[in-house]
């Protein structure tokens, strides 16, 4: 089974027995790492970094919301 087929089915599942979300009342943004860090060679300024920011709630008990490649200004 390829890894596609079984996310869908997990996420099949998981929103027909978890239901929808809370609402988030306080919403934290911040960079973190969760597992390995992967570091990118930056051209322009000529550095490595390793940007992902994380979105989590911090007024309730959902914890981790998501996180995304992405936390300079620019970006």
């Amino acid at each position: 089974m390829s890894w596609p087929t079984a996310h869908t089915a997990l996420v099949e599942v998981a929103d027909r027995v978890l239901g929808s979300p809370a609402p988030v009342l306080i919403l934290g943004v911040d960079e973190t790492r969760r597992g390995k860090p992967r570091w990118e060679h930056d051209a322009s300024i000529g550095k490595w970094r390793r940007w992902h920011s994380g979105f989590c709630d911090l007024s309730g008990d959902q914890g981790l919301l998501g996180q995304v490649l992405g936390g300079p200004a620019a970006t």
